[in-house]
């Protein structure tokens, strides 16, 4: 029910924004003429005129296909660009219909690139979440890492900078390895000017950006929670030991779902405020070979083979772009996300740390102790985890802008310096000291 009436609504857009746009003589007037039952022909149909907004087509087919790609692109038309829509519409449906394609093989087609975009996001974001979660196995696996860490406060620190470190380095690596995933997406510069506009138009603010990726990464707080019950119970049957066995291995693999989960939540977010989805692959300059390619594309095989293929470059990727991974750590994101990591991670320890102290001395059994641990845990990682993206987000805005206005403010500092220098070297006289003023 509600995809009808967000269809119905997208076309009165659509119709509604043409409508609006001058004739530009009177014998285009009448054949722009249309009503509901000339716009509901069935595709099989032949012979007449069918007449769509503006546009005259000689088969149902191509009215019908008008119509799909007016709802598609509906949620993006207005009253400005209502005529470069309608153009970039009518020339998609010609060559659709041209390409012997029907509102129904264009769905199945758009669909299959949605369901591969959507696993292909999830398992992106779990790819990057490796780094992390190696890392948080090390450190309480490698005795090493943490010997020179004194109170859980020091512990805390070093685990969320060593996290913080790997997770910036690896995801640097990553990063093309886990690239141009995405089929109904595109950049500025491979879209149609209308759509070009519309994609610039869209892009989140920096704070919107930060909120919306602070919201997704609670998926973590999910996992902590989990992690809750799970150490509570198992500290019950099993003991301490085991329990910190098996909560070291949840938090790593947890933390790979969590990862997943907070990409697949950020793109969800992206397709429902219009940043992705099917206009943005019939928008592409290129868009008839990406078209065939999703169609010609076998949606079980093609995502394993990409993968291997990826696989298999990983350690060229890892051998180039090790400098690069670097300079990431010491970027001003990738500080300001350790930074707030091992910050966040000394107080949340120290806090757990201090719980299960007070806890033990009036006598609460293991698994009790177990469980408000963890639930300190939950409340104080939660507003940590969501700092992390908001840092990385906004830290080089911030960095630049004060960069910028370094560049700008020093040269006049040191030029008054020098011409305050000047002016007291200029009223002493030459050849009189300045202490004899």
């Amino acid at each position: 029910m509600n995809s009808v009436n967000s269809s119905r609504s997208s076309l009165q857009i659509y119709h509604d924004a043409v409508a609006e746009q001058p004739r530009s003589s009177e014998g285009s007037e009448k054949s722009s003429v249309h009503n509901e039952r000339s716009q509901t022909s069935l595709p099989g149909e032949s012979g007449g005129i069918h007449h769509v907004a503006r546009a005259s087509y000689h088969t149902a087919n191509e009215a019908a296909l008008h119509h799909k790609l007016a709802v598609l692109f509906g949620r993006h038309i207005d009253g400005e660009n209502a005529a470069d829509f309608h153009r970039l519409i009518e020339d998609r449906t010609r060559q659709l219909h041209t390409m012997n394609e029907t509102p129904e093989s264009v769905e199945a087609v758009l669909a299959k690139g949605s369901r591969l975009d959507s696993v292909a996001q999830v398992a992106r974001g779990a790819v990057r979440a490796i780094p992390f979660a190696v890392a948080s196995v090390a450190f309480d696996t490698f005795p090493q890492l943490s010997a020179f860490a004194e109170g859980a406060a020091q512990l805390g620190l070093h685990a969320g900078l060593q996290s913080g470190i790997a997770d910036t380095f690896g995801c640097a690596l990553l990063d093309k390895a886990t690239a141009n995933t995405q089929w109904l997406t595109a950049e500025p510069s491979q879209l149609e000017p209308v759509m070009h506009q519309v994609s610039e138009q869209k892009k989140p603010s920096t704070g919107r950006l930060a909120g919306e990726n602070a919201a997704a990464i609670q998926s973590y707080s999910a996992r902590n929670l989990l992690r809750l019950g799970t150490s509570a119970a198992v500290t019950a049957k099993f003991g301490p030991a085991t329990a910190a066995k098996v909560d070291t291995w949840l938090t790593a693999g947890g933390g790979v779902v969590a990862g997943g989960l907070m990409s697949g939540a950020t793109h969800a977010v992206d397709s429902k405020q219009g940043r992705v989805g099917a206009e943005y692959l019939l928008g592409r300059t290129d868009w008839k070979e990406q078209y065939t390619a999703l169609k010609n594309i076998n949606a079980f095989t093609a995502p394993l083979a990409g993968a291997a293929k990826r696989l298999a470059k990983l350690p060229l990727d890892v051998a180039t772009d090790g400098l690069r991974a670097g300079r990431e750590v010491l970027s001003a994101a990738g500080m300001s996300k350790n930074g707030l990591l091992a910050g966040g991670f000394a107080a949340t320890l120290s806090a757990r740390s201090a719980v299960s102290q007070a806890m033990k001395s009036k006598g609460f059994n293991a698994a009790s102790q177990a469980a408000m641990s963890h639930l300190t845990n939950f409340a104080l990682s939660a507003p940590v985890f969501a700092s992390v993206p908001a840092a990385e987000i906004l830290a080089p805005e911030i960095s630049d802008k004060l960069t910028q206005k370094l560049q700008e403010n020093i040269p006049k500092a040191v030029q008054w310096g020098a011409d305050q220098l000047q002016a007291r070297l200029s009223s002493h006289g030459p050849g009189r000291p300045l202490s004899n003023s």
